[in-house]
């Protein structure tokens, strides 16, 4: 592995807001070190700012947008 991080090109339109593609890459990186979901992991990533408006826009909200790349 390179440790290179991507994303998908549907993330990268006017419609997915900043701080949602930020929040991504931190979840990214965080796997750096922490290889799985478990409970350090949930820690770290809970201390992202809004993390939970975040998670809500890639889990529910992205799939209704009809976006153009």
């Amino acid at each position: 592995a390179t440790g290179d991080i991507e994303i998908n090109c549907m993330l990268n339109s006017s419609k997915v807001p900043v701080e949602v593609v930020k929040y991504l890459i931190y979840h990214e990186m965080l796997h750096r070190k922490h290889h799985y979901h478990d409970k350090k992991f949930r820690y770290l990533e809970h201390k992202y700012p809004n993390y939970t408006s975040h998670e809500k826009f890639l889990d529910y909200d992205f799939g209704d947008y009809k976006l153009v790349y």
